[in-house]
């Protein structure tokens, strides 16, 4: 395992100076997770499933459910760890896939 990889990736979603956030909305953060997971290659196995674990554990825990099949998910995470798919594009795609469960006020980590 590469720690160092994986707490950057960890990190990075809720990276900001002062009081301004670099990501400032759940579906940002959700989006840099994964793909910071995705691109970090922290173990040598599993980073894709874990990538997308996070995700949708971390929008759960701020009550949004991401509603999906599995192969579409997967199409996705794919083309994150081949680079056809950017940040920004994951957000959109959050976005797109995903229905409030209740409105969150504050982020859980």
């Amino acid at each position: 395992m590469n720690r160092g990889a994986l707490e950057g990736a960890l990190e990075a979603p809720f990276g900001g100076i002062g009081d301004t956030e670099f990501y400032p909305t759940l579906y940002e953060k959700a989006a840099r997770l994964a793909y910071g997971i995705c691109q970090a290659h922290a173990y040598q196995d599993g980073n894709k499933r874990l990538s997308w674990l996070s995700a949708v554990v971390f929008l759960a825990a701020n009550g949004v459910v991401i509603e999906v099949d599995q192969d579409e998910a997967a199409h996705v995470i794919l083309a994150v760890a081949a680079g056809e798919c950017t940040p920004e594009q994951l957000t959109l795609w959050f976005v797109d896939c995903t229905s409030a469960a209740l409105l969150p006020t504050t982020t859980r980590a």
